[in-house]
C-alpha cells in the first residue's frame, strides 16, 4: 500500500505539471485540487490549502465555474476539518457568490457550512444542515454526512439524534471510503445510550 501511494504522490505533480503545460486548464484545476487534498491531509496541510487556492484561480482564469465551485468546497471542507475555520469561511463566503442551484457535489458545501457552523457552536444549525441535504446525497457523501451528525449528537447529548443517523446509513457496500470510520459513529451511540459494552467495541473497532 506504502508504495501505491508513494506512485501517486509522484504521478500527481507530474500528470498537473503537463495539464499545465499543455493548457488544459479543466484537468490542471482538477487535478491540483487532488494534489492540495493530500497535502492538506498530511504534514502540509497550509500547503494543501495554498494548491486549492491556486486550482481555483486557475478554474477562474478559465472560466470553468465548475471548477472554481468544486475548488472552493473542498477548500472549505478542508479548512475547517484541519481547525482553519476563518480560512473555511472565506470559501463559504466565495461560495454564496455562485449559483449552487443544480451543483452535482453539493454535499461539499452542506459539509463544510455544517462543519463550520458545528466548530463555532451553532450545533442546531450544523444539525439542519446535514439534515436538509441527506435526501440528495449519493450513498458515500452521505455516510460521512450521517457520521458528521453523529459527532453533532455527541456534542448535544442527543441520543435519539445518534439514533437517527444509525438507521440512515446505507449499507456497507455504499459508503466507500467512510465506511471504516463508521465503528466511531457506533461508539458515540453507544455512549450516549450508557452502553459500556457497545462503547468499548465500537472504539475498538475504530482503532483497527
Amino acid at each position: 500500500a506504502g508504495g501505491a501511494l508513494a506512485g501517486t504522490d509522484a504521478l500527481l505533480p507530474r500528470a498537473r505539471d503537463a495539464a499545465e503545460r499543455s493548457g488544459d486548464a479543466w484537468a490542471a484545476s482538477r487535478l491540483t485540487v487532488q494534489l492540495g487534498t493530500m497535502h492538506a491531509g498530511g504534514p502540509d496541510p497550509a500547503g494543501g490549502l495554498d494548491l486549492i487556492d491556486r486550482a481555483a484561480a486557475q478554474a477562474e482564469k478559465a472560466g470553468d465555474v465548475g471548477g472554481l465551485i468544486h475548488a472552493l468546497g473542498i477548500g472549505a471542507v478542508l479548512a475547517c476539518a484541519i481547525n482553519r475555520t476563518n480560512r473555511g469561511r472565506a470559501y463559504l463566503a466565495a461560495l454564496e457568490r455562485h449559483d449552487l442551484t443544480g451543483y452535482l457535489h453539493g454535499y461539499l458545501v452542506a459539509q463544510a457550512r455544517a462543519m463550520e457552523a458545528g466548530m463555532s457552536g451553532r450545533h442546531a444549525e450544523a444539525v439542519a444542515t446535514i439534515e436538509a441535504s441527506l435526501a440528495d446525497s449519493p450513498p458515500a457523501p452521505r455516510t460521512g454526512l450521517l457520521l458528521m451528525l453523529g459527532s453533532q449528537a455527541t456534542f448535544l447529548g442527543d441520543a435519539a439524534l445518534a439514533d437517527r443517523a444509525v438507521v440512515l446509513l446505507p449499507p456497507p457496500h455504499e459508503r466507500g471510503l467512510w465506511d471504516p470510520a463508521v465503528a466511531g459513529l457506533m461508539a458515540s451511540q453507544a455512549l450516549l445510550h450508557g452502553d459500556r459494552e457497545g462503547l468499548v467495541r465500537g472504539a475498538r473497532a475504530a482503532h483497527r
